[in-house]
């Protein structure tokens, strides 16, 4: 083996290993996913939550359960504007990827 066939194999060997640190960096590939779903359950968590909450306040008040039921415009104001939430963020791409917009896009869905 001449030696610069074995320089050249020395490049390649630090060229992968300098890809694998870009890729990955100090965390692992493990330690991303890991976060990503803690992240995920987080959110998913403190929306439920929000939700049992909002419907605990109104079945353990019955006169703000009547007068809940007895409120359409409130009911179809919040259900169109769901429905515009939902079609802004589909369509704006831009507003779901980024920090804080996607966050207050979600709260006020789920609170309507």
């Amino acid at each position: 083996m001449s030696a610069k066939s074995s320089q050249d194999t020395q490049i390649k060997d630090d060229n992968y290993q300098k890809l694998d640190e870009f890729e990955f960096g100090e965390m692992g590939d493990a330690e991303l996913r890991k976060g990503f779903i803690r992240k995920v359950f987080g959110i998913l968590s403190a929306q439920l939550g929000l939700t049992a909450a909002l419907i605990g306040f109104t079945k353990a008040y019955p006169e703000m359960n009547r007068w809940m039921e007895e409120q359409y415009g409130i009911f179809w104001t919040c259900f169109c504007f769901s429905i515009i939430i939902q079609i802004v963020i589909i369509c704006n791409k831009n507003l779901a990827k980024k920090v804080p917009g996607n966050y207050i896009a979600l709260f006020l869905y789920t609170v309507c």
